[in-house]
């Protein structure tokens, strides 16, 4: 079955009604009711599980269908509601990734309106006000909850390199007072191969069975993975500052750790960008090329090792990058005004 038809089920008729009384009707969907006041939303009462979902399906008159998986017992909240309105102004203890599976989803994030199209997520982190708003027109949104360890959790796996996983550390982990969310939309062919993993994410919610909380939690890696390969990062000025700086300390410790190795080939397939980016950004950040600062870091490292160490010139070439011993040599003079084993000689 594919997505929309999951999530069509998943919030139709013929599931128990949950009343309008029940506090888990607030919790579904919470309309304004005091402008200036800020709510807190909870991760999902009486859940035990990392990841959940709450899927919304607006039916184009007039009323709201919302469930929440996985869950004790199986209900939908049937909502009737007036075009344009809004929810409580609210911030989440959890992780928020929304996805728009048709239509559109319009919500109000650090007071400014947003509105995400068929096949955009939206990550929304544990600090950023926001507030979703009701539009009298057809369209499902999936709202997956993480609990913040999980979520955690994920970045740490490195499952994509550090093109968006260090900005997301970084906004969502390290800088707790930073408000943030992003916006990921997706370049062409993207949306087919993330329909499946969503499909089946939210199959395991609201089916549950053996070894589910695995397939979860794998299934989730694919997504982020997806998100960070395969998705444009729709920022703002600042998030485009923060994260080339973040980028730039991950490449710089990526060729110092990489050094003997290192490419303009390997740099792209690792943090999926062209090659010709790395020289743009080694420029802004260091006024020169990525060829130089890798060549001023060779020859830091050779420095380091001809005084500290006893290998020979022709190891040391080859531990920094140089299998042309002479050319090795010629760089070193060129920087030094010595040969190499001069150098070694004259500071020893």
């Amino acid at each position: 079955m594919d997505l929309l038809s999951l999530c069509l089920e998943a919030t139709n008729s013929s599931i128990p009604a949950l009343s309008p009384n029940s506090p888990l009707a607030e919790h579904l969907i919470c309309p304004e009711h005091e402008g200036s006041v800020l709510e807190i939303k909870t991760y999902p009462p009486l859940l035990d599980h990392p990841i959940a979902a709450t899927i919304w399906h607006f039916d184009g008159a007039g009323t709201l269908h919302a469930g929440v998986y996985p869950f004790p017992i199986s209900f939908v909240y049937h909502y009737p509601f007036s075009d344009g309105t809004k929810t409580q102004l609210h911030v989440h203890d959890y992780i928020e990734l929304g996805f728009v599976a048709q239509g559109e989803l319009k919500q109000i994030i650090l007071g400014r309106e947003c509105v995400f199209h068929r096949g955009d997520f939206c990550l929304i982190d544990m600090n950023c006000a926001h507030q979703d708003c009701l539009i009298d027109q057809e369209a499902t949104v999936i709202f997956f909850g993480i609990a913040k360890e999980q979520f955690y959790e994920l970045l740490d796996e490195n499952i994509t390199h550090q093109n968006i996983i260090a900005f997301l550390r970084s906004a969502l982990k390290k800088q707790k007072d930073l408000q943030q969310y992003l916006q990921f939309i997706p370049r062409e062919g993207a949306d087919e191969k993330m329909q499946p993993l969503l499909a089946s994410l939210v199959f395991e919610l609201v089916s549950g069975g053996v070894g589910t909380a695995y397939l979860q939690r794998g299934l989730l890696l694919r997504i982020f993975h997806l998100l960070g390969t395969e998705y444009e990062l729709s920022l703002s000025r600042a998030q485009k500052k923060l994260m080339q700086n973040l980028l730039f300390d991950d490449v710089t410790n990526y060729i110092d750790t990489h050094l003997s190795t290192v490419s303009l080939e390997e740099l792209s397939r690792v943090f999926h960008f062209q090659a010709d980016y790395f020289n743009r950004l080694f420029r802004q950040k260091t006024g020169s090329t990525y060829l130089s600062y890798v060549q001023h870091q060779r020859l830091l490292r050779a420095e380091h090792l001809l005084l500290y160490t006893d290998r020979s010139i022709e190891e040391i070439a080859r531990e920094v990058g140089y299998e042309n011993r002479s050319f090795f040599y010629r760089l070193f003079k060129s920087v030094y005004g010595l040969t190499p084993s001069a150098f070694r000689e004259k500071r020893r």
